[in-house]
């Protein structure tokens, strides 16, 4: 089904700046027959990854999957309590991350939905940034999404 996705990040780097995004754009919502959530939207400027295309998955056992596909690729996964190594490719080359969630959630809505993530990013035990999301998704009409594109 066509949505609207509104997504905020609040990203502390390690010096403590905050650095605040919000990202709105019509996306896809699937719900799989094993109760696996697949968002999709494409990525702007506004990310830094215009021209790219996000998907993101959880599990019914919250297992989170963001996938980037396009200039930048990524595959980053997140399971709260757990760390993840994921590697990151850029134009520029690539480098390995460590994802350490601290605080998954969802909740099923009954037009939509919110997903929350909460987690720290590392490469070689360095901290590069704690990142707070708030992801929202609203079910909408065939042609109010068409005509926002």
């Amino acid at each position: 089904m066509d949505v609207l996705i509104t997504l905020e990040n609040a990203q502390i780097s390690e010096d403590g700046e905050e650095k605040k995004i919000e990202l709105i754009a019509v996306g896809e919502c699937q719900w799989k027959e094993d109760g696996t959530l697949e968002l999709s939207y494409p990525d702007s400027e506004i990310t830094g990854f215009s021209g790219s295309k996000t998907i993101i998955r959880v599990t019914p056992e919250m297992l989170v999957t963001v996938t980037r596909g396009g200039l930048i690729v990524s595959n980053l996964t997140m399971e709260e309590g757990k760390k993840h190594y994921n590697l990151y490719r850029t134009p520029f080359g690539e480098m390995l991350l460590g994802i350490q969630a601290k605080k998954l959630y969802m909740e099923r809505r009954e037009n939509g939905g919110i997903l929350r993530l909460h987690y720290v990013v590392d490469t070689n035990a360095l901290i590069i940034s704690e990142d707070h999301i708030e992801l929202t998704w609203e079910e909408q009409p065939k042609h109010v999404a068409q005509e926002s594109l």
